[in-house]
């Protein structure tokens, strides 16, 4: 495979693996910086990841009690019609298992399937915990994430 050079120069020192002497020898230290081959279409997915942290306001732990059945069986459903595919607390530290305790939760995070950013955001936004406060409603992201099937 040939690689095509680019524009711009990078010192010896800051070039990777794709890269190409350029000029003689006597300003070998100078490469030039090759294109990355064509990234392959094949099995490609795209999903979106949704850190939601919890809210900071409030008694986030008594709201997360109260509408937990509500939020599980969302989840279960998102998960039957393929809209979420995986789904976890996260936690305020790291523990062992198996639980000695129950462990602080400090959010949440969901892997998603929807058409785009927004219809991510839009499908969070019926969360029964985004609709409860228990998430920071103004800290959550959501971004694309592209992994091979």
């Amino acid at each position: 495979m040939a690689l095509q050079p680019i524009s711009g120069t990078v010192t010896a020192h800051e070039a990777g693996p794709h890269v190409q002497l350029s000029g003689s020898r006597s300003d070998s230290s100078v490469m030039r910086k090759q294109r990355s081959p064509k990234m392959s279409q094949a099995n490609l997915t795209l999903s979106y990841y949704v850190w939601a942290p919890d809210s900071k306001a409030g008694d986030v732990a008594q709201k997360r009690q109260a509408i937990l059945a509500e939020h599980t069986e969302w989840i279960t459903a998102r998960r039957a019609d393929g809209s979420v595919l995986y789904g976890g607390a996260i936690l305020a530290k790291d523990v062992k298992l198996p639980l000695a305790s129950n462990p602080e939760i400090a959010g949440t995070i969901l892997i998603v399937k929807a058409d785009s950013q927004e219809a991510a955001r839009k499908l969070v936004e019926q969360e029964p915990y985004y609709k409860a406060g228990v998430w920071d409603t103004s800290d959550i992201k959501v971004a694309p994430v592209l992994s091979r099937a």
